[in-house]
């Protein structure tokens, strides 16, 4: 069996295109980088304002004045007892229990108003549209 390749016309993909488009994108960054970075700054930033303050010292202590009396050892004052709470005669009376209701009604049976169709089992709550599951 002879196997033929196909043909193909025109430029081959890899025929130096992507260099043209390597070199053209590196000329473009360093054209865009010379821009950015030599270009001179037409707005200059505005500096922080400078003052000239003359600072002046606090003047020297004079020796004629009196100086602070000296501190008073006293001793600490005692902690007076806390008093203690009067004492009650009578006791309180313990309230009544509650009165437990133990008779309840039981709940009220619920039927369907409509009998079931005759190809249609009632339900018993466990079928997989109504079932509910914890989780």
């Amino acid at each position: 069996m002879n196997e033929s390749k196909p043909v193909l016309r025109g430029r081959r993909r890899d025929a130096g295109g992507s260099r043209v488009a390597f070199v053209a994108t590196v000329v473009v960054h360093g054209a865009a980088a010379v821009f950015f970075f030599a270009a001179p700054n037409a707005q200059a930033l505005p500096t922080v304002p400078v003052y000239n303050v003359r600072l002046v010292a606090a003047p020297r202590p004079e020796p004629e004045v009196r100086p602070a009396p000296e501190v008073v050892q006293r001793p600490a004052e005692q902690p007076r007892p806390a008093p203690s709470p009067p004492r009650r005669e009578t006791v309180a009376e313990a309230p009544p229990p509650p009165e437990k209701d133990t008779e309840m009604e039981p709940a009220p049976r619920t039927t369907p108003e409509e009998a079931p169709l005759p190809d249609e089992d009632p339900s018993t709550g466990d079928d997989p549209a109504t079932l509910n599951v914890s989780g």
